[in-house]
């Protein structure tokens, strides 16, 4: 009789922590067309990667309580980690003349997984729920049928290596590893170094002046950069000659891969700036629900600091 109680109370619990959770997500429609709306601000001919963000580890056998990257939630409506979502700038073939612009891989449904991790989407769940066309599960990823030497453009967030080789061959270590092998991702890749290369690339007798003051700002931010031989000559030049040569050499330097990290970041600032319709509404909501809290009656349920920090509050 005591364990049946229990069950009971267990699951009134349960049912009650359920019927308190929000239920205005931002739609699967949401989230394609705000991939849309990346494809119009990409380059001709150019494929954008993104990462779901790593786990955070807090002991060897306990994890923290999974967030998503912002950007790739903004794309996908994806909660879950080791996954990677593919978007083209142009229609892709497949052999068989099916045509696509997007492909996501995702984590496998892995029911004893998931008696401790939470139920998984799956590539069923993400086809239905989240309306992608183009669904596989992570492990497929290193068999991409993609080459992505044929892009003009392979842009993605450099990694930031804060992820853990885990169990398995498709998690997010296995999927950044192949994703590597299949871009040839230098081992001496610096996203700082290429985007002021693309600076510098693109500089005109009208803007050297600024861009000079620019570089000079990095090489004083970041000390390793006063080892490249073209910063360095590039701010130090007393002519022009010496200036132009550099953007000639610099030139043959970006032209040897197609990587990019400018691009997608680009993008993504440009895209996320303008609040939607749909996320002004859950902006209101959520500031309703803080200054609610944070002017409550009973002031000991708010945090101290909500308490403290509540002038803009009604």
């Amino acid at each position: 009789m005591k364990i049946y109680v229990f069950w009971v109370a267990l699951f009134s619990v349960v049912l009650g922590f359920s019927q308190n959770l929000p239920e205005d997500y931002l739609s699967a429609e949401f989230h394609k067309e705000r991939r849309e709306k990346v494809r119009e601000l990409m380059s001709p001919n150019s494929v954008l990667v993104f990462f779901a963000n790593a786990e955070r580890n807090r002991a060897n056998d306990v994890d923290y309580i999974y967030h998503q990257d912002p950007n790739f939630y903004y794309l996908t409506g994806y909660k879950e980690p080791n996954a990677v979502l593919l978007i083209f700038s142009d229609m892709q073939k497949e052999v068989d003349g099916q045509e696509y612009n997007e492909m996501i891989y995702v984590q496998e449904r892995n029911a004893r997984e998931e008696q401790w991790t939470g139920k998984r989407l799956g590539v069923e769940g993400v086809r239905k729920q989240l309306g992608f066309d183009k669904v596989f599960n992570g492990s497929d990823f290193a068999d991409v049928p993609i080459d992505f030497k044929s892009f003009d453009t392979v842009s993605f967030f450099d990694f930031e290596n804060d992820y853990r080789d885990k169990r398995g061959d498709a998690d997010l270590f296995d999927l950044i590893k192949a994703f590597k092998i299949k871009a040839n991702y230098p081992s001496d890749y610096d996203p700082i170094k290429q985007n002021l290369y693309a600076m510098i690339q693109s500089a005109t007798p009208d803007n050297t002046e600024n861009l000079v003051k620019t570089v000079e700002r990095y090489l004083s931010f970041y000390e390793n950069l006063n080892d490249d031989e073209f910063l360095t000559v590039f701010v130090n030049a007393t002519d022009e000659s010496k200036r132009l040569e550099v953007k000639e050499r610099v030139n043959l330097v970006l032209a040897s891969n197609n990587l990019d990290s400018r691009m997608i970041s680009e993008i993504m600032a440009t895209l996320r700036e303008t609040k939607t319709p749909e996320e002004l509404k859950l902006l209101k909501k959520g500031r309703r629900d803080f200054c609610s809290r944070a002017n409550g009656s009973d002031e000991s349920d708010a945090p101290k600091y909500v308490r403290n920090r509540n002038p803009r509050c009604p």
